[in-house]
């Protein structure tokens, strides 16, 4: 069993803007992303200073052993209700992260509805929202997990 005694979330804050850039241009990440263009700074700076001060975004990052080893965004659809959207950086992929970042997500918002899409291509998040405990729904060109078997989007 690991050691969650140094796994935490924490807020994301204004100096780890350049970060976040570094991060949202990974190969990866952006090919994994819905929309899979590079990313501008000057986008992304505008970007980052409007979730920041939406009151209806949160931002953490997982933190383990004082490393920033992932990104949450948790974006209101309703009082009841965040849409999840989640990355690793590479040097912290296949080491169970995801999952991780997950389900201290669902312990923390358990009282809201948590909806995560998935490209289908993405392998690796679709193991991390079924090992922690999302149920999946198949969409067209998606798949939408979702934090218990009973919500669908915009209801709980």
């Amino acid at each position: 069993m690991k050691d969650t005694s140094k796994i935490q979330l924490v807020g994301v804050q204004q100096e780890d803007c350049d970060l976040l850039f570094e991060w949202t241009n990974d190969e990866k990440v952006r090919e994994n992303s819905f929309n899979s263009e590079t990313v501008k700074y000057s986008d992304h700076n505008k970007w980052f200073n409007e979730k920041m001060n939406c009151p209806r975004t949160i931002l953490l990052f997982l933190v383990v052993n004082n490393i920033k080893s992932g990104l949450v965004r948790l974006d209101e659809i309703n009082n009841e209700s965040l849409l999840i959207n989640y990355s690793i950086p590479k040097e912290y992929r296949r080491k169970g992260y995801g999952t991780m970042l997950l389900e201290l997500v669902k312990d923390k918002y358990s009282d809201k509805g948590l909806v995560g899409k998935v490209k289908k291509e993405n392998i690796g998040s679709i193991k991390a929202f079924i090992k922690a405990g999302f149920y999946m729904k198949e969409e067209a060109e998606m798949l939408v997990f979702y934090s218990t078997n009973t919500f669908e989007e915009g209801t709980k």
